[in-house]
């Protein structure tokens, strides 16, 4: 009885070689946009001022950081201002 192959193993596309890890990646990057965007918007109604923030203020107060911070800003290659503490 003669054997049938239906697709040789060594003509198989990318998807069918890596595609269980890039599945897992996308969902894995899926998974943290859902959870930044549930952790955003559940700070911004609790704060009336956060929509005049910096994405980096906003991103040291979703992860908890909020005192004891130097905010340099920087323009080109040299330093304009440093700010200490929450005098932003």
């Amino acid at each position: 009885m003669k054997k049938y192959r239906y697709g040789d193993p060594a003509k198989s596309g990318i998807l069918r070689k890596y595609g269980r890890w890039i599945y897992f990646v996308v969902a894995w990057n899926l998974l943290g946009v859902v959870a930044w965007n549930a952790l955003n918007v559940k700070k911004s109604k609790s704060d009336e001022n956060w929509d005049s923030k910096s994405a980096n203020q906003r991103y040291l107060e979703i992860i908890g950081i909020k005192e004891n911070t130097k905010h340099i800003k920087i323009q080109g290659l040299s330093k304009v201002e440093v700010v200490n503490g929450n005098d932003h």
